[in-house]
């Protein structure tokens, strides 16, 4: 190896080194091993920080010492979580505090609704990836579809986002019926689904719809969050609208 070629490679080193080391835990199965996986490939393909994998097997159930060991021994400046709520009910509950964790990361979708966020010195350093419309921001179309679920019967704060979700994808198919006028082709049936997805009225569950060919997700990306300082349980913008490998 050329000495260049040594100190590049050191150079490189270095920064990762002062970048930080994420320490990574997540459940084997699920979704916490699909967000894993893109996790890492985007680390690899930046070159941003070193990182140490700790796979959960699925019924495992998470002690204080498990936390207090990875926090303690490993101390990593980054905490990466893809667990749910009840995982993290350890955490809080270890004798042990922040230490060298700068920021931890969750998945507010692993965690469900209304998470019970970890404190002992950990809520100042929580950041979340937030998938949802932000709820500051609603959509005008969602007092619309609220006016009309509720006067069908089946309005109501409770699992509102699924019947959101579920009369956004009934307008889209019922929108791209009309437009095939008897042309019943199931490519053409998905041609008008992937142009409907973009003009209907969206309830706003998830912003920035959009679908095209080869194209399966209309909702690609996330905000990231932090807990309010002023709001019991209110959340706070961290970035924009980030779309991975757009």
């Amino acid at each position: 190896m050329r000495r260049e070629d040594s100190d590049e490679e050191k150079g490189r080193a270095q920064a990762r080194s002062r970048r930080g080391r994420y320490e990574r835990a997540r459940r084997e199965e699920g979704g916490g091993r699909v967000l894993a996986r893109n996790f890492r490939r985007a680390l690899q393909e930046n070159g941003t920080a070193d990182l140490l994998d700790r796979p959960v097997r699925a019924k495992k159930k998470l002690t204080p010492a498990f936390w207090k060991s990875l926090l303690e021994e490993e101390r990593p400046s980054a905490l990466v979580l893809w667990l749910g709520d009840e995982d993290l009910r350890a955490l809080e509950s270890a004798n042990t505090r922040a230490g060298t964790v700068r920021r931890l990361f969750l998945s507010y979708t692993l965690l469900g609704e209304n998470p019970r966020l970890p404190a002992n010195g950990f809520r100042d350093r929580i950041y979340l990836t937030y998938p949802f419309a932000l709820p500051q921001a609603a959509q005008p179309h969602v007092y619309r579809a609220r006016a009309w679920l509720r006067s069908r019967g089946v309005g109501g704060a409770r699992e509102e986002r699924l019947r959101l979700n579920t009369y956004f994808a009934l307008s889209v198919a019922d929108h791209s019926m009309m437009r095939l006028a008897g042309n019943f082709f199931r490519d053409y049936f998905v041609e008008c689904v992937e142009q409907e997805t973009e003009s209907t009225a969206n309830p706003g569950v998830f912003p920035h719809m959009s679908l095209g060919p080869g194209q399966r997700f209309a909702s690609k990306g996330c905000y990231i969050v932090r807990p309010s300082t002023g709001t019991q349980g209110g959340l706070e913008v961290a970035s924009g609208w980030l779309v991975p490998y757009s």
